[in-house]
């Protein structure tokens, strides 16, 4: 009878909770240029966040019922993809992080998180909040610089018209931060060592 009752348990528990999978595929626009002359630049993205989800919680509606979201793809291979798209447009050529000599860059994502708070009322809203941080380590000789690029994107939904989740605000919201990466001056001259 026990035994029962925890599968009887269990079943509920998987029944009462849902995982969603988004395709994170963001877009970054660089000018082509011949800045990096060619010089190797190591290069990785490491994902420091504890929880690796992307958003967690309460679900729309049902009060009860728990949701996940979870990329679709290894986040940090994700973010690679485009960054090292847009260093070999700067006129680098990106190699693996391990190399001895030369510039180095590493990306650490610190923060990727998908928000949703439900108010029901005479219209049920959904209201979205997306916080994406990265930050950026060069290391180019005795030249050293750091920075975090961070957004903060908010949307409000009727249940009805909701997109959820809402792999739009996720891809438009990553691809500022890495456009305001690729737009500061300072992180592109220590990788150029100017």
């Amino acid at each position: 009878m026990k035994r029962f009752a925890f599968i009887l348990a269990l079943t509920f528990l998987a029944a009462c909770s849902q995982t969603y999978k988004i395709s994170v595929r963001p877009e970054l626009y660089v000018n082509p240029s011949d800045i990096g002359g060619q010089q190797n630049v190591g290069f990785k993205v490491v994902d420091r966040r504890k929880n690796k989800n992307v958003g967690e919680g309460r679900g729309r509606l049902a009060k009860f019922k728990r949701y996940t979201i979870i990329a679709d793809s290894n986040l940090a291979e994700t973010i690679e993809t485009p960054i090292s798209g847009g260093l070999e447009e700067m006129g680098f050529r990106v190699e693996p992080f391990a190399q001895k000599q030369g510039p180095k860059l590493r990306v650490d994502i610190l923060k990727f998180k998908d928000e949703y708070t439900e108010k029901i009322s005479s219209i049920t809203k959904i209201y979205e909040k997306l916080s994406v941080a990265l930050r950026a380590n060069c290391v180019n000789g005795k030249k050293k610089y750091l920075n975090i690029y961070s957004a903060v994107k908010k949307e409000t939904h009727g249940v009805v018209s909701a997109n959820f989740p809402n792999e739009k605000l996720v891809n438009s919201t990553l691809s500022l931060v890495l456009q305001e990466m690729f737009e500061d001056k300072k992180l592109i001259a220590c990788l150029a060592g100017k």
